[in-house]
């Protein structure tokens, strides 16, 4: 009896693995294909990330509906800087990537005066973030409204 069992058991296992089931026949286990597709997307979307943006893209996702600035301004006028953190910490580096843009117009010397001077606004939002105090984020944010019509006059495409 015992040995019709465990015939019955070793011609079982041997179906699912003729079939795969136990061992996948082609290409190593279906955990690595899965992590390898989990690192495949993940470059891709790094990639994605790194690629550089035209000035009218950054200058989008800064200041356009929906944008970074406006969940920020909308979580310091709630007292909700938690909420502030990610997107000032994406503002910072889009910031930084808008100084490395060629100006749609106008000279590159001023473009780098203006994009210069407007990444460290930004800084400083970011770090008035960090320090929690939402009367120092409206502040910081009012100053880079202020500061946008010298550079629009000067590069924005007419």
């Amino acid at each position: 009896m015992l040995s019709l069992t465990w015939l019955r058991a070793a011609g079982v296992a041997a179906v699912l693995i003729g079939a795969g089931l136990l061992l996948p026949a082609w290409g190593g286990d279906a955990k690595d294909r899965n992590d390898k597709e989990v690192k495949d997307k993940e470059a891709k979307d790094k990639e994605a990330k790194d690629k550089a943006h035209s000035v009218e893209e950054i200058m989008e996702e800064m200041h356009g509906d929906g944008s970074l600035r406006k969940k920020i301004a909308k979580a310091a006028w709630a007292n909700k800087l938690d909420d502030a953190r990610e997107p000032a910490e994406q503002w910072v580096k889009l910031a930084a990537e808008l100084t490395r843009c060629e100006p749609p117009r106008g000279s590159a010397d001023s473009w780098k005066k203006f994009s210069t001077a407007y990444e460290k606004q930004v800084q400083t939002v970011a770090a008035a973030v960090k320090s929690e105090k939402p009367q120092d984020v409206r502040d910081a944010l009012n100053t880079i409204a202020r500061s946008c019509l010298g550079c629009h006059n000067a590069h924005q495409p007419q």
